[in-house]
């Protein structure tokens, strides 16, 4: 299906965008006991320039282990944890608003339309 406009589909694709990094920071979170497991980051530029744009899409390339790196210059525990249960929870409340920001654009958005088709 062809998006509505080129911002519809900019949007769509920042919320599936964060939408995967929201997995990604809660399988940290979820290993922060575990020994040896190393923070893991979303590499957004990677994942965007995959991508075809089509529904969906951006978040299944988000969930791609391919798209995954380890975050280099944090701090390792002596279990060879390095994850940082404070420094995720700060990115999962950053990653949540960004995602409710894009979410109301998005709902302003479709108002727009809606208000325009009740115009007709």
């Amino acid at each position: 299906m062809q998006p509505l406009s080129n911002t519809t589909e900019a949007l769509t694709q920042l919320l599936d965008a964060t939408a995967g990094q929201h997995q990604v920071i809660t399988q940290n979170i979820a290993n922060v006991n575990t020994p040896g497991f190393r923070t893991l980051r979303l590499s957004f530029p990677e994942v965007f320039r995959e991508s075809d744009g089509s529904p969906g899409e951006l978040m299944a390339r988000s969930a791609d282990s391919r798209n995954l790196s380890e975050e280099a210059g944090l701090s390792e525990r002596p279990d060879g944890n390095n994850v940082s249960m404070e420094r995720e929870l700060g990115l999962l409340g950053k990653n949540a608003l960004l995602h409710r920001t894009f979410s109301e654009m998005l709902s302003v958005e479709f108002d727009a339309y809606r208000r325009a088709i009740q115009l007709r």
